[in-house]
């Protein structure tokens, strides 16, 4: 759908050129997003967590460009109980 981001994570182009790409957004529907959001002077926080893969890259347009901050928690888990910290 819209927006949907998918895994970019390609260990084999670090340190290649190819690698400046996974430093890039991959959508600029999260941009027209937050551009729609800064008009109505509506700021958005982003808190990121899990054990997977997250596309910061593409996200965080969501929060640079409405002056908003990211959180990520990376490992997230609540086995561990990492769950305790967000409360």
């Amino acid at each position: 759908g819209i927006g949907r981001l998918v895994n970019r994570d390609d260990k084999k182009a670090y340190g290649t050129p190819k690698e400046k790409e996974l430093l890039q957004p991959a959508s600029p529907w999260y941009k027209e997003i937050a551009h729609k959001a800064a008009t109505d002077q509506v700021s958005i926080d982003l808190f990121l967590a899990g054990t997977s893969y997250v596309d910061i890259c593409t996200l965080n347009q969501l929060s640079k460009y409405t002056g908003g901050q990211i959180t990520h928690v990376k490992n997230f888990s609540t086995a561990n109980k990492d769950d305790v910290k967000l409360k």
